[in-house]
């Protein structure tokens, strides 16, 4: 189905957008290095300068726009599992007409808390390094989140698994139909 599809690009996109995210903590905890950067555009100049902030600012601004471009290439139709202004995706569980509600777990850049990122100065520089890594641990947690849900999902013996599971750690019987409407 659609969203299942979305899902498995979600996932793949979540990865690759985490891994991102460490890399360009790294980049800007050079740029706060201030014997390595310059503001000068130059790669290397007379005050022996290697790496220009400007030019890390460009690449920092490049990957946060891919970043936004693969959040929005991984939708499937409307099912977009990492777009945070995405709709609600109702998933089907059963023949029987259960469903699964998923809120979409935002990895864009307003979501992670990465948009408008400068490392012009050195404390800026570290100011970006740090939100950068908050939005990777983020990014990670969000990640697991799809990854459980997948997992869930896309292999039905284990999610009858964690259907029984659940049932049997309640006390007590329960409603039939208990299990129709779940939410995630």
């Amino acid at each position: 189905t659609a969203a299942s599809s979305a899902l498995r690009q979600s996932v793949y996109a979540g990865t690759s957008i985490r891994d991102a995210l460490k890399e360009l903590s790294n980049l800007a905890e050079l740029a706060a290095q201030g014997g390595l950067v310059s503001s000068s555009t130059a790669l290397l100049s007379s005050d022996g300068t290697r790496v220009s902030r400007g030019n890390i600012q460009t690449q920092i601004d490049r990957a946060v726009g891919l970043i936004n471009a693969l959040v929005k290439a991984s939708a499937n139709g409307s099912a977009n599992f990492i777009d945070a202004n995405g709709p609600i995706i109702r998933v089907q569980t059963t023949k029987y007409g259960g469903t699964v509600s998923i809120t979409p777990q935002g990895l864009d850049s307003n979501a992670l808390g990465i948009s408008n990122l400068d490392v012009s100065t050195t404390a800026d520089a570290l100011l970006s390094q740090q939100r950068l890594l908050n939005a990777a641990s983020l990014a990670g947690s969000r990640l697991d989140r799809l990854t459980q849900l997948q997992s869930a999902l896309g292999q039905t013996s284990g999610f009858d698994q964690s259907l029984i599971f659940a049932s049997s750690s309640t006390s007590g019987t329960l409603p039939v139909g208990a299990f129709v409407n779940l939410s995630a």
